[in-house]
């Protein structure tokens, strides 16, 4: 068996941003990564994101250390494309009512109305409401109409799941919290960036293992002692970093899961994303283009500011499991790309990331901590979006990975608690339809 040292197990770029952080904090770390490349994807050089990202200035000269010299940067731009046209976010409050149809216009305002009274209320008499799910959230801030015409279509395509099912939270955080930055950029392609992540950890005499399926983590007295993969067996002296959903983390725990994390796991999905990068004349747009239209597979189009001439259109797969039909995407991109007035080439490149979109549903945050706990007990610390169950960018996933490295014993589920679901206030109320999307 190899000599002891760090281990992380990735499955897409989670795993590699972990270990680079890791490795900057000083440590040799072995990454064994299940996909072909160092970064886990089939095209290292494709963005998966628009190029900017959140990082807190206390933050930075760690994050330096790893991308390099990180420039201030402009908030991101957002936009809908909902009725056959793109719309700049916020929206000005005559370019709501057109959103509605004809028809449903008057109800839809009547019932905006008396969701903003309601909520004035709440807000005079400090009474309140229980919101368990993404539908009650929207419907007291909202009312039904809007729910149904602007929130239903987008969540299942984004999120996968119907608006009943998801939290709260999922409503809060992406329509109502403010995106406040501070935002940076880095000078470097999407592939430049992992070459210098990858460059940090073999410059701390650590090693990198590609097509590194996992077969078995190994449990002896309570914790973690070793990894069997396709490279063979690797011991573990310290904390495991894994970059994968729960689910998967049972599977490769086999009996030693027991029922309460097979059961929690169930709530705690984390789906394939599929990024597919696309040609286009370069010109003016937006930074994320979010669209409302149920007709188009996709559920954004986003423009890499670190990738000129680059359009990014996501798409979420409805199961972990579930098969890609290349041919058929492809044709559903060109055709949807063409309704929106994008002109792009049709020579695509498709990057399907497991494991890369985390779901959050009724109960699921509760579930989270309890799952965090039991693997903090056996030393498996959960990294990556998966691991951490959050729509993080680069930025936020390497500050909190670098908190961890500089931790003997992480508290994952108080720094879950702290950075990625903060407590409800009053002022949450104060969403507008206007901003629609806020992140």
């Amino acid at each position: 068996m190899a000599a002891p040292r760090r281990i992380v197990i990735g499955a897409g770029p989670g795993g590699l941003q972990a270990a680079a952080a890791l490795a900057s904090s000083g440590v040799a770390v072995t990454l064994l990564q299940q996909g072909p490349t160092p970064s886990g994807l089939q095209h290292p050089h494709q963005p998966l994101s628009g190029g900017w990202m959140r990082v807190r200035a206390e933050a930075k000269p760690s994050l330096e250390a790893i991308l390099g010299p990180l420039a201030p940067a402009d908030p991101p731009t957002r936009s809908i494309f909902a009725n056959g046209e793109i719309l700049s976010l916020p929206l000005r409050p005559w370019q709501v009512h057109p959103l509605f149809g004809r028809g449903a216009q008057a109800d839809a305002a009547r019932d905006w109305l008396s969701a903003r009274m309601r909520t004035a209320t709440a807000e005079l008499t400090g009474s309140g409401q229980e919101e368990r799910t993404y539908q009650d959230w929207v419907v007291r801030r909202m009312g039904i109409a809007a729910l149904e015409t602007l929130y239903v279509s987008y969540a299942r395509r984004r999120w996968a799941r119907s608006v009943d099912a998801l939290s709260a939270s999922l409503a809060r955080v992406h329509h109502g919290m403010p995106d406040v930055g501070p935002f940076v950029v880095d000078g470097n392609t999407a592939e430049q960036r992992r070459q210098r992540m990858a460059d940090v950890i073999t410059g701390q005499g650590g090693q990198i293992f590609t097509d590194a399926q996992i077969s078995a983590i190994h449990i002896d007295d309570g914790v973690v002692s070793g990894v069997s993969s396709a490279h063979g067996d690797f011991p573990v002296a310290e904390d495991l970093w894994v970059a994968a959903s729960p689910a998967v983390v049972n599977q490769w725990l086999g009996d030693h899961a027991d029922t309460s994390m097979q059961v929690d796991a169930r709530y705690l999905a984390a789906l394939p994303s599929v990024i597919v990068a696309a040609p286009i004349e370069v010109k003016a747009y937006p930074d994320e283009i979010h669209v409302l239209d149920d007709a188009l597979p996709f559920w954004c189009v986003r423009f890499p500011r670190n990738a000129p001439g680059l359009a990014l259109f996501q798409v979420t797969l409805p199961e972990a499991d579930a098969p890609l039909d290349v041919a058929s995407l492809t044709d559903a991109i060109l055709n949807g790309a063409k309704a929106m007035g994008l002109s792009i080439g049709d020579n695509v490149m498709i990057e399907r990331i497991e494991d890369h979109q985390p779901i959050w549903v009724q109960g699921g945050h509760a579930r989270l901590r309890r799952n965090l706990r039991l693997w903090r007990k056996m030393r498996i610390v959960g990294v990556g979006r998966a691991g951490f169950h959050a729509d993080l960018d680069l930025g936020q996933h390497l500050e909190l990975l670098m908190r961890y490295a500089r931790e003997d014993a992480p508290d994952q589920a108080e720094l879950h608690r702290l950075f990625l679901d903060p407590p409800v206030r009053f002022s949450d109320l104060d969403a507008r339809i206007t901003r629609w999307l806020t992140r």
